[in-house]
């Protein structure tokens, strides 16, 4: 169980982060027999820390960050069940030429699988480009890193998520939280809004996730 507040916060937004996009992953992997979903609960009744892409007070959370993600009109993605890759374009025109780097990080930051995978999306579907079945196939804490290009190396899309076979997330939990340097690099006036600009960047060794 949680020992704060705060880190009872925290998994929360773990949890919100994973369920809320998974909601929409799998109704990707599942075109075109899956065609339509929605979310039929947007946000929790107080004080309810899960099952919410906003919070009490309208503010939006890791849920609708793991939802925006998934939603993408291209988008790359990580099945944990049985551990394959897909593109998924809603795009009205093929996408020839596309490259995913699969790379594959061990709680310690340590590169244990770099892995191109190359296709050709047709219009509107869902590809399956690979599969991690042999890399990751323990029971250990993976995090994985997807990167989408086209052909001129343009970053499509890009996805960061762990997994770990047959557990709650253990490792995951048990990890310290990493202090992540943050920079205002620029401030602007966007429709009447102000529109920030910030670097962040992770000092230590070890894998940051759900940093949104």
């Amino acid at each position: 169980s949680a020992s704060s507040s705060a880190e009872f916060l925290r998994w929360g937004d773990l949890d919100n982060y994973q369920a809320c996009g998974a909601i929409f992953e799998a109704a990707n992997k599942a075109r075109p027999r899956n065609e339509g979903t929605i979310l039929w609960k947007s946000n929790a009744a107080w004080p309810s820390f899960n099952w919410q892409i906003y919070d009490w007070n309208l503010r939006p959370n890791a849920g609708y960050y793991g939802m925006k993600s998934a939603c993408q009109p291209v988008h790359v993605q990580f099945s944990p069940d049985d551990r394959t890759v897909q593109v998924v374009s809603t795009a009205s025109q093929r996408l020839d030429g596309i490259t995913v780097s699969a790379i594959v990080f061990s709680t310690d930051g340590k590169r244990t699988v770099v892995e191109p995978f190359k296709a050709d999306i047709p219009a509107n579907r869902t590809v399956t480009v690979g599969s991690l079945h042999e890399s990751i196939n323990d029971d250990k804490l993976h995090f994985v890193s997807l990167v989408l290009q086209d052909m001129k190396d343009t970053v499509i899309d890009r996805t960061v998520t762990w997994t770990q076979m047959n557990t709650k997330w253990h490792e995951l939990l048990s990890i310290e939280p990493v202090d992540v340097d943050c920079e205002s690099m620029q401030q602007r006036d966007v429709d009447g809004e102000i529109e920030y600009s910030i670097r962040l960047r992770n000092p230590s060794a070890l894998p940051v996730v759900n940093l949104v």
